[in-house]
């Protein structure tokens, strides 16, 4: 996927506000949907007939204009002003342009499951533009032509499920600050560079992880196996006795304490620069009491799970700390129902990040990652084969491993976000989305590292 920025709604509406007043924006319209043509022509060779959803708003404007280009091309254009679909279906066209300005309508109700391609424009009809959410039924999208701006709507939730392709035509007029911007896997693995000849443990990272309660075993070895797949030159475990002794008879170069231990468990902390805290031990009043420490340690910091109730009842963090939410969780930190945070990914993450002081990573389709300050990013990569118990814990791992070895900073987050999506989509493509297993994806990371380290 190309590289792209998203931009508020206002942002782009003010724009062309001020083009309007200046007599140039038919000009400049015209140019972009020149290109949209051309665009449409090479990737549909074979549509001859093309039905246009349009009204007298301004997207429905530009889609009269496509429209009449098209003709000129030798297509047959079918204008169904909204309202106006006939019936009985199916459609008698190739390709439907939706060019309604509104997100919602009585037509994506009737459409919706015909088969027939769609291309969007500006946005897929049933998304709001801003946030992304559905408002009404979707009519999904193979590809959603933006103009100038991609909006915001399109980055996350339901906007990008239904978005298929975001292609932007036409010049920008004018420089807009982004709301979000996102990067292709192609730069992530970029960064991928082989390991130095004269190297040792200790340029690899040291991590120490806070994981596992009784019942929470698996857990636990999952964030370990995760770390040593990434290369983690030291790695210290703080867990209940049972864990400790079983994790390693598994790993014998693990060095694992009991939670009891507490000089030994003092002695962890100071020894690593970076903590993982939270996966599989939500309730144990152990983990509860550690916590404190854990934040005031001076360590890096990432906080998943288990540990994301309890900064939210006691309003205790640790700025800068990295926090790993899926919508449930989300809604603990806001005080909110999961549908809220779905219905606002941006507002939400954002709010993360500004009430806590964090790193807000929020998980789901379009995982927006929003650091302490500046621009948030956005990852469009990942499949619905990944919403399986333990692919949050393999996630916290791999940002705690990019954390420790190359510092917390917007590019090691990313980068860690943007892999895991990555590998879900390729494991995806190899053996199907249904019964992708955590431990595939530790064993792809591995693959993927040392194959981009031995390709350099």
């Amino acid at each position: 996927m190309p590289a792209l920025a998203y931009y508020h709604s206002c942002d782009i509406a003010a724009v062309e506000q001020a083009l309007l007043r200046a007599g140039s924006i038919d000009a400049l319209q015209l140019k972009a949907i020149t290109h949209m043509t051309t665009a449409f022509c090479a990737q549909y060779p074979h549509a001859r007939r093309i039905g246009v959803l349009c009204d007298s708003g301004r997207t429905g404007k530009i889609a009269v204009r496509l429209a009449k280009q098209l003709g000129d091309q030798g297509k047959q254009i079918k204008r169904f002003p909204e309202g106006c679909l006939p019936a009985p279906q199916p459609l008698d066209v190739d390709v439907i342009i939706d060019g309604l300005s509104t997100a919602t309508s009585p037509l994506y109700a009737k459409l919706i499951g015909c088969a027939i391609p769609v291309v969007a424009l500006d946005a897929p009809g049933g998304i709001d533009r801003e946030t992304g959410a559905a408002v009404g039924d979707i009519l999904p999208a193979e590809r959603t032509y933006a103009m100038w701006y991609p909006v915001l709507g399109l980055s996350t939730g339901d906007g990008l499920a239904a978005a298929g392709r975001v292609e932007v035509y036409g010049e920008a007029p004018q420089s807009l600050p982004s709301a979000m911007t996102s990067c292709s896997i192609e730069t992530v693995l970029g960064r991928i560079h082989p390991r130095a000849s004269n190297s040792h443990k200790g340029v690899f990272g040291s991590v120490l992880v806070v994981a596992g309660d009784r019942e929470y075993f698996g857990a636990l070895l999952l964030v370990v196996r995760s770390l040593i797949a990434m290369g983690v030159g030291l790695i210290r475990v703080i867990t209940t006795a049972a864990h400790a002794h079983r994790l390693v008879d598994l790993h014998p170069h693990i060095m694992a304490v009991e939670h009891e231990d507490k000089k030994l468990v003092k002695s962890a902390i100071a020894e690593v620069s970076t903590i993982l805290a939270g996966p599989g031990v939500a309730g144990a009043l152990w983990f509860e009491h550690m916590l404190p420490m854990l934040l005031q340690s001076g360590r890096h910091l990432v906080l998943d799970a288990g540990a994301l109730p309890l900064i939210a009842q006691s309003h205790a963090f640790s700025a800068g700390a990295v926090v790993t939410p899926h919508p449930g969780e989300a809604a603990t930190l806001l005080q909110c129902s999961a549908d809220d945070i779905q219905r606002q990914r941006y507002l939400s993450a954002m709010t993360i990040r500004d009430q806590y002081q964090v790193f807000a990573v929020l998980k789901g389709l379009g995982t927006i990652v929003a650091p302490p300050d500046g621009v948030p990013w956005v990852c469009p990569y990942g499949n619905p084969g990944m919403a399986v118990a333990g692919m949050g814990d393999v996630l916290a791992a791999f940002i705690t491993a990019k954390v420790a070895q190359g510092g917390l900073c917007v590019e090691t987050v990313v980068d860690a976000v943007y892999l895991h999506a990555y590998i879900g989509d390729r494991l995806a493509q190899e053996v199907g989305q249904i019964g992708i297993e955590p431990s595939h994806m530790i064993a792809m990371m591995r693959q993927i590292l040392n194959q981009r380290r031995a390709h350099d």
